[in-house]
């Protein structure tokens, strides 16, 4: 079982549904796209903070078990 810890607990990604782990892909890619286009503000800090990559990498790693098509990020 694949579980990401947050503050709340933690999220079983398995459970999720393949079409709810690609929003959620595209939500860290979204936020990463928003920091790097502004880079004095980096509202989201993606890449100050490790969780982020983690996660994604999470989530990645389930899809691709899945046999999900989709973009990966390149950090």
């Amino acid at each position: 079982m694949t579980e990401i810890t947050l503050n709340r607990g933690t999220m079983d990604i398995q459970q999720l549904s393949t079409h709810g782990l690609l929003m959620l892909y595209q939500a860290v890619k979204l936020a990463l796209d928003e920091d790097d286009g502004n880079p004095d503000l980096r509202p989201f800090q993606v890449r100050e903070n490790s969780d982020w990559r983690m996660w994604s990498d999470q989530i990645a790693d389930e899809l691709d078990h899945r046999g999900a098509h989709y973009a990966r990020i390149e950090w």
